[in-house]
């Protein structure tokens, strides 16, 4: 009995953390500036570094027309923000451009 509440115990402290992702602790938003570029804005909600580890754009069907993956300063503070994160799109036709994503883990 003692081994079982010890194994249920250990699973309950490894997985305490398992559902936080900095997904949700992020809001974003991202707008087509002409033909030439995509930028994106992060506002993080939580109390915790979040690191924006790529952008990318994608057509109705999810094919990944660009993406940006050296980001320049994509460390957001607690409660802070990131603004001008960008994809140059001079060489995409922007009509194709549907949806937007990224990838974060804290920092």
């Amino acid at each position: 009995m003692k081994k079982l509440f010890l194994t249920i115990l250990f699973t309950l402290v490894l997985s305490g953390g398992a559902g936080a992702s900095c997904y949700n602790d992020l809001d974003v938003e991202w707008e087509r500036s002409g033909g030439f570029m995509v930028s994106f804005k992060f506002f993080n909600k939580a109390d915790k570094n979040i690191s924006i580890k790529s952008i990318s754009i994608l057509t109705e069907d999810n094919v990944i027309l660009k993406s940006e993956k050296n980001l320049q300063s994509s460390n957001i503070k607690p409660y802070g923000r990131l603004e001008n994160q960008i994809i140059l799109i001079e060489d995409v036709n922007y009509n194709l451009i549907k949806k937007a994503q990224y990838t974060c883990d804290y920092k």
